[in-house]
């Protein structure tokens, strides 16, 4: 089973004002992988701080659906719903698509903040207590 690591647990759902990772179901925003990609359906164990001494397994998740999403709307043929929005951004815990667009290029790259992102959606199978 693959990880999905969080550098942060406490990040909020700005849509309704709970920790994002208490909820139970959440989305995240990834870049595609080079080695194979997320895929629906598949079964995720969630770390808190996954290449840290203070690794914690948070529990077990089911990918959902997977959304290709990009930060800026590009005029070959993307529809509208395809650009990251402010309600994208609430969810996954940013105050706005903007503070979530200077937060993604400070973690890689403006280069890779101009192409194609996943947007994940997940539900708990089992979360641990606590």
């Amino acid at each position: 089973m693959r990880e999905l690591g969080f550098s942060r647990k406490d990040r909020m759902n700005y849509s309704t004002g709970k920790p994002k990772l208490q909820e139970e179901s959440f989305i995240t925003f990834r870049l595609p992988r080079k080695d194979r990609d997320w895929g629906e359906k598949e079964t995720v164990r969630v770390v808190y701080q996954p290449r840290s001494k203070d690794r914690e397994v948070l529990g077990t998740a089911r990918i959902i659906f997977i959304e290709p999403k990009f930060f800026f709307y590009q005029p070959n043929g993307l529809f509208e719903e395809q650009v990251i929005n402010e309600r994208d951004a609430k969810r996954d815990g940013f105050h706005t698509s903007h503070e979530m667009y200077l937060a993604f290029v400070e973690m890689h790259g403006k280069e890779k903040c101009e192409g194609l992102f996943n947007k994940l959606s997940l539900r708990w199978i089992y979360k641990r207590k606590g």
